[in-house]
């Protein structure tokens, strides 16, 4: 009787090779195809003596700092000859007591009363008449006059406003009036102006 291993051969034992790494095999395939890039153009010089792309950039900047320059002039101008804050004194005051009919400056004015006052400056007026906001002026002297839009006066008891004069040459009231709440239109304070000719 032959015993059950006899007549086969016994083959020693070997520790079994691990699996090969798919992406191994794929990164030596990538490494052995990989091929130099191309070279790449150099990047244009821009034109010398030029602005080239920035010009947009630099006439953004010009444009800002002229904006900038034109809104703190109009600031001044328009506080210069301004009074100051007053709750408890109804006051009205032109900035120049000199203007250019029909020219290119306007006639500022500023005026105080207390918070919640609706008033209307307005030039060469006895009266003016309301329709909604928009307050007309009855003329003290001649055919024309002019007035600012219903105004409310704010916590800061200071506002202020502006005409471009359009009357003839002459010497004219400007008039504080103010609305009362039954419709009532009563002048409180006036100073005077002069309109020259161009």
């Amino acid at each position: 009787m032959t015993s059950r291993g006899e007549g086969r051969e016994h083959v020693p034992d070997k520790p079994s090779a691990p699996p090969p790494d798919p992406y191994e095999y794929g990164f030596e395939v990538a490494q052995r195809q990989r091929q130099p890039l191309q070279e790449l153009p150099e990047d244009p010089q821009p034109p010398r003596g030029g602005l080239g792309r920035d010009t947009w950039k630099w006439t953004l900047g010009g444009l800002a700092v002229v904006s900038a320059i034109a809104l703190t002039r109009g600031l001044q101008a328009t506080e210069a000859g301004s009074l100051d804050p007053n709750c408890g004194k109804v006051q009205v005051k032109v900035a120049s007591h000199s203007v250019v009919s029909r020219g290119g400056d306007l006639l500022r004015w500023s005026a105080t009363a207390s918070p919640g006052v609706r008033y209307v400056v307005a030039v060469n007026a006895s009266s003016v008449t309301l329709d909604g906001t928009v307050a007309n002026a009855v003329p003290a002297v001649g055919a024309a006059g002019q007035a600012s839009r219903v105004q409310t006066m704010g916590h800061g008891c200071l506002g202020r406003g502006s005409f471009g004069v359009l009357l003839p040459p002459g010497t004219y009231p400007v008039t504080f009036f103010r609305l009362d709440a039954g419709g009532g239109v009563v002048p409180v304070v006036s100073t005077t102006v002069k309109v020259t000719p161009r």
